[in-house]
């Protein structure tokens, strides 16, 4: 080596040397910051997963390291358009929740990336770092043209995105998805949860064993005959639509979620020998095509009746902490699942539930004719262009005589005992609570409903009755037989009023309230289409809630028929708390409704009728409302010269001075004038709860000869107007209001204390 080769050697290896000292250093990272490892970016361009896109997906892969591929396909629906599902194929048939493999499809097809890198350059992140290495999860999507593209699924960047690689190139691709929980643990993950396709329409016998008993195995056997299901053991009996209800039930039945596909678990989770097996068959009609030689012949199509038989095996086990829940297994598939415990309940076996105990099969909805008996009276009502009345002539209530009907339609018993003739007097039939006599057309016999004594005279929870002359009689619970024990007198029409509001021209209303020992009268006309009170005082009212009262009077109906006049005193109506007189025109008409408050239930009363009626509190609370107008004052704030407030001895007084208000003590003192202008807003809105005094002539009876409180206010045009609040309160008056008048007034009215309270005065705050 001469001395020029040494030399030159020399200067590279400086050069190398100093490129090597002033390299980028990578700094230690800073509390907080992200440690993610490193990966040079290459690109910064939104781009798809897959360019040019995949078309129809109709097979994907799921490959695992060290574990058979899970392969799906997609079954389309032949003639049903774009309807289809997805199957597992490979390692086991069966069918998955489409919108398992959906999730997958869709977000590996329609994801992007703006960024992707080498792996492993300038000492960045390596394929395996990112998890899209040798031992990645690799997704493999076909197309309906044979296209097949794989991903290699790695681990995930942040929340929102996640690294990934196409099988077969190099980069890195940063997805911006999350692909989190993606990929399920086991096969049975993603089984379908819908247990099965059946129509309940088409389900024709049901056999249910439960090896729950001590004695042994009991099969129940439920057969579809013309339309209705029938028992057929352990006894023979028409079946409840309890059974109708378990078909639709079991037909669209769903588990929560598949456990186990271990067939070596199944004693453990309860669905070996189970405590329930079901067994639906299932029966469909097929039309088979026609013969070649027959196709024009008019010889009817052959039908073939295939049968399916699907079995569930119930466990009387539920997931520990999960009491709503209990295990089944199916004999389609190998997997242990979970439904809801309330409807496994619907399998298990109740006689007295699933043995028909609906009362009658008579059309009684039909009836025309209605003969009722009770220890209170009977009557008879009769159907007529449907509408009932009384055999009398006079109006019944339709929608009462309806409830009845359906009420006895309806009627279920709880379980049935045979008796005699002789036996009458046992079960409370000699002397009945009530009698029922139905004709009904097209039924040859009337149908006679008679309802006995209480089952247990303690409880009385239970009623005896009997159907015509059956020797079967039903045990009914009494809160079914409710609107069957009516009086006859629950049957009349419920209207107190059927008056057009429009025709009322005036209306008196006399009260006595807790405000008062004497009564109060009210009178309201309407002059020119508006109400107005004409007493005690004339004075303009609030339209829209005195119309509501109008409204309800005018289609007043009762909630009940509670007794006939001679009881006025039991229902409070001798010394009624409202009277009102109605007054109406087109024709001139005048009618008088008596409303009562007796403990705590509302009644009413018209003067011209014998009966009482019970009715609704809305009609007793609007009749005790103020309707005159509550504000007590009525200026305009410019108008206001001069305002003051009085408190005890303290005199606050306010007087305008061109644009500014002053205190008339301190003149020069600065105050606000957007608080002392709120402060007299405050007075301007003062409103009056209740009017409990008229015609006064000593205030002094209501503390208001020396008020507490006296609020004055003068106008420009010379006009003042003083409010009096005294330090009494109403004893009667559940807000504690105090009594009050405007002026020298001979009304006195009462102010909420939160009212007064508007009117407190801190100069401190003003200025």
């Amino acid at each position: 080596m001469n001395v020029k080769t040494t030399l030159l050697l020399a200067v590279s290896f400086a050069v190398l040397g100093m490129a090597y000292l002033w390299r980028p250093q990578p700094q230690p990272a800073k509390p907080g910051e992200d440690t993610t490892l490193s990966r040079e970016p290459v690109s910064a361009v939104a781009k798809n997963l897959f360019d040019p896109p995949l078309g129809d997906v109709v097979n994907l892969t799921i490959t695992r390291a060290g574990q058979s591929d899970w392969v799906f396909e997609k079954q389309i629906e032949e003639g049903k358009g774009n309807k289809y599902s997805w199957k597992m194929t490979s390692p086991q048939e069966l069918v998955v929740d489409k919108y398992q493999i959906d999730r997958i499809e869709k977000a590996l097809s329609l994801l992007q990336y703006e960024v992707s890198f080498k792996p492993g350059s300038d000492g960045g992140m390596t394929a395996d770092e990112a998890g899209v290495g040798s031992t990645a999860t690799v997704i493999a999507l076909t197309d309906d043209q044979g296209r097949t593209e794989s991903v290699a699924i790695g681990r995930p960047e942040s929340d929102d995105t996640h690294y990934l690689r196409i099988v077969g190139q190099d980069e890195i691709i940063v997805g911006q998805t999350s692909l989190r929980d993606l990929v399920k643990s086991r096969p049975v993950d993603y089984r379908s949860t819908q247990l099965w396709l059946i129509s309940n329409l088409d389900v024709k016998r049901i056999e249910i064993t439960d090896r729950t008993k001590d004695a042994g195995p009991v099969e129940y056997v439920f057969a579809l005959e013309d339309g209705q299901w029938q028992m057929k053991r352990p006894a023979v009996a028409k079946a409840t639509r309890r059974v109708n209800n378990l078909v639709a039930a079991l037909a669209r039945l769903r588990v929560k979620r598949w456990v186990d596909d271990d067939p070596k678990a199944f004693d453990a989770y309860g669905v070996g020998n189970s405590a329930y097996t079901i067994r639906l068959t299932e029966e469909k009609q097929i039309s088979l095509p026609a013969d070649a030689e027959g196709a024009d012949s008019e010889v009817a199509p052959k039908i073939e009746i295939t049968k399916t038989e699907y079995v569930l095996h119930l466990s009387q086990q539920s997931p520990i902490g999960e009491d709503s829940l209990v295990y089944i297994r199916t004999n389609q598939g190998s997997a242990v699942g979970m439904i809801m415990k309330s409807v496994a309940d619907k399998c298990i076996p109740v006689m007295s539930q699933w043995r028909d105990m609906k009362f009658t099969e008579a059309n009684v909805s039909s009836a025309t004719r209605v003969e009722i008996t009770t220890p209170e009276g009977a009557a008879t009502l009769v159907r007529e262009n449907d509408r009932w009345r009384f055999d009398d002539g006079a109006q019944a209530e339709g929608e009462s005589v309806t409830e009845m009907l359906m009420s006895l339609a309806e009627l279920e018993a709880v379980a049935y005992v045979d008796a005699t003739s002789s036996d009458a007097a046992s079960y409370g039939l000699n002397e009945p609570q009530a009698q029922i006599k139905l004709t009904i057309p097209g039924q040859d016999h009337i149908e006679r409903v008679t309802i006995g004594s209480f089952t247990d005279r303690r409880a009385k929870r239970l009623v005896y009755v009997k159907r015509n002359e059956s020797v079967s009689i039903a045990k009914v619970k009494v809160a079914d037989v409710d609107k069957l024990l009516r009086s006859p007198r629950a049957y009349r029409d419920r209207t107190i009023f059927n008056i057009d509001s429009k025709r009322f021209t005036g209306l008196k209303m006399t009260t006595k309230t807790v405000y008062a020992e004497q009564l109060f009268v009210n009178t309201y006309k309407k002059v020119f289409g508006q109400w107005a009170m004409t007493l005690p005082a004339k004075r303009s009212v609030r339209q829209g809630q005195f119309t509501s009262l109008l409204d309800i009077l005018g289609n007043l109906k009762a909630m009940a028929l509670v007794a006939d006049a001679s009881q006025l005193t039991a229902y409070g109506l001798q010394e009624p708390a409202i009277r009102l007189d109605i007054t109406c025109e087109s024709p001139d008409e005048t009618f008088v409704l008596l409303v009562s408050d007796h403990d705590g239930q509302y009644f009413a009363k018209r003067e011209d009728g014998n009966v009482i009626y019970q009715v609704e509190d809305a009609l007793y609370k609007q009749s005790m409302l103020e309707y005159r107008q509550e504000k007590i004052f009525d200026f305009s704030e410019e108008d206001v010269t001069q305002f003051s407030i009085s408190s005890g001895e303290t005199v606050h007084e306010f007087i305008r001075a061109g644009e500014k208000w002053t205190y008339r003590w301190e003149p020069d003192l600065p105050l606000d004038e957007a608080k002392v202008k709120n402060l007299l807003l405050k007075v301007r809105d003062l409103r009056a709860s209740r009017f409990v005094a008229h015609g006064v002539k000593d205030s002094a009876a209501y503390g208001l000869a020396k008020p507490s409180r006296l609020v004055r206010v003068q106008m420009s045009e010379g006009k003042s107007v003083s409010l009096s609040i005294s330090e009494m309160v109403c004893p009667g008056d559940p807000d504690k209001g105090a009594y009050s008048r405007i002026d020298d007034g001979d009304e006195i009215f009462l102010i909420k204390p939160s009212e007064a309270a508007r009117l407190t005065v801190s100069l401190d705050e003003l200025e």
